[in-house]
């Protein structure tokens, strides 16, 4: 027994020494000790103070990144049916199944959302007119989150405009 004494005052000695070396004493040995009764129940508490806040501003990441996510492809979609639309022999239902392609891969169905063209007959638009191509939907139809908790109705919008390229078709 007296063996195993020396052995243990030696290894403590040793990380002692090591601490103190390093700096982490002070220039004297503490003795580490236990927690009180009263102490115990403190760091769940904590840890629940903490976690709501957290667990909310890791939603609200979530909730805005997907509101950036959904704007892009928004926004792309729109780009995609502008340029259907200034091409000769553009019609309505060419632009909306491009737009329709690329709205299907945000998960969004046709009545989610909706598209506008403007001018609304673009086969009597003149060259280098405008074309306008806008798509609207609220959050609620592109949110991933069962209840949206932030942004909840806010309405997304993203439009692109491009010059007509060939000139009005004869009739």
């Amino acid at each position: 027994m007296r063996f195993f004494n020396s052995l243990n005052r030696r290894r403590s000695i040793r990380r002692c020494d090591v601490r103190r070396q390093h700096g982490l004493l002070g220039g004297e040995t503490v003795k580490q000790q236990r927690p009180s009764r009263r102490r115990r129940g403190a760091t769940s508490v904590e840890f629940a103070l903490v976690a709501i806040p957290m667990f909310l501003f890791i939603f609200a990441t979530v909730e805005f990144g997907r509101t950036m996510m959904a704007l892009e492809s928004m926004e792309e979609a729109a780009r995609c049916g502008a340029r259907e639309a200034i091409l000769a022999g553009a019609t309505t239902e060419k632009i909306e199944t491009e737009v329709h392609d690329i709205m299907s891969l945000l998960g969004l169905e046709d009545e989610e959302y909706t598209v506008e063209i403007s001018p609304a007959n673009l086969s009597a638009q003149e060259r280098w007119s405008p074309v306008t191509v806008t798509i609207n939907a609220t959050f609620d139809d592109v949110s991933w989150l069962p209840v949206p908790m932030y942004l909840g109705n806010v309405p997304l919008s993203a439009s692109a405009t491009l010059a007509k390229e060939c000139p009005p078709e004869e009739s």
